[in-house]
């Protein structure tokens, strides 16, 4: 399994690999969505533990308040952050459904 130093991992937890703002096609249902019915997406690495070196991937998605979506991988986390920071580079718009049918879970 790969490792970051503890410097990017510092650098990566604290900025995120990706952060971006989309726009939502169901701004409604984000309670509610950014203004301009944008959704706050990010891939993020964070360490497992205190004393564990490894890492696991967060993606999530959130409205401006308390509704939001992740999903979590403790697997190739690396290579997992790496492959969802390019899907979200490319993401044109976002929705609830999307998602769901991607594997994220409500938070």
């Amino acid at each position: 399994m790969a490792r970051l130093s503890k410097a990017a991992l510092a650098q990566f937890t604290l900025a995120g690999i990706a952060t971006r703002m989309v726009p939502a096609l169901d701004p409604d249902r984000w309670s509610p969505a950014y203004p301009g019915g944008l959704v706050r997406l990010r891939v993020t690495l964070l360490p497992q533990g205190p004393r564990d070196a490894r890492q696991w991937c967060r993606v999530c998605a959130w409205g401006a308040d308390d509704t939001g979506m992740e999903l979590d991988f403790f697997e190739d986390a690396i290579a997992r952050a790496e492959r969802w920071n390019r899907w979200l580079s490319n993401l044109a718009v976002v929705s609830q459904d999307m998602l769901r049918g991607l594997g994220f879970q409500w938070a």
